[in-house]
């Protein structure tokens, strides 16, 4: 039996920042109070910066450490596919108490997370020679799953979520 691994500070940082708009989107009935919502996006900037050392760590792979990358980043993809597993079943069970951008986030995730997983099997068959153009791709894009996951997906109005054409002028 395999042990799960911890999820990686690269990927731990955009998901606990959806955890807490999923949080924030939610009624009172859920049980969450603010404190442990505000904790959340204060662990999130901490998360950032310990993500920003991990795509670091990354980039310093060569061509001849190509294995090494290759599991690193394997496991990173099996662990965000089980997050976003595990936040679209929170999603499924609070139904309308879920805002309806927050959903669309998740959405909008997933989607990034698909368009990891063709740069990894191009890194797979790579030569030693494009490893590096194709490694620093692969960490472009998680940096822009990284960054999508740190824009918000709603801006909350009391308990009701406000319509992308409200927000646009104002909410009148």
């Amino acid at each position: 039996m395999k042990l799960a691994r911890p999820l990686p500070a690269a990927l731990l940082a955009p998901l606990a920042l959806l955890a807490a708009q999923a949080l924030t989107s939610c009624s009172d009935e859920s049980g969450r109070s603010a404190e442990a919502v505000e904790h959340l996006r204060q662990g999130f900037g901490e998360a950032m910066k310990d993500a920003g050392v991990a795509l670091e760590g990354l980039k310093d792979l060569t061509a001849a450490q190509k294995d090494v990358f290759l599991e690193r980043a394997s496991e990173q993809l099996e662990a965000l596919d089980g997050e976003l597993a595990a936040l679209r079943d929170e999603a499924a069970e609070k139904g309308a108490k879920l805002a309806e951008a927050s959903r669309a986030k998740l959405e909008q995730l997933e989607a990034e997370r698909r368009e990891l997983e063709p740069k990894l099997d191009q890194l797979r068959n790579a030569s030693d020679a494009a490893f590096g153009e194709l490694r620093d791709g692969f960490i472009s894009a998680v940096e822009a799953f990284q960054q999508a996951a740190a824009e918000p997906a709603v801006v909350p109005v009391g308990d009701k979520v406000p319509h992308a054409a409200d927000q646009a002028d104002g909410g009148h």
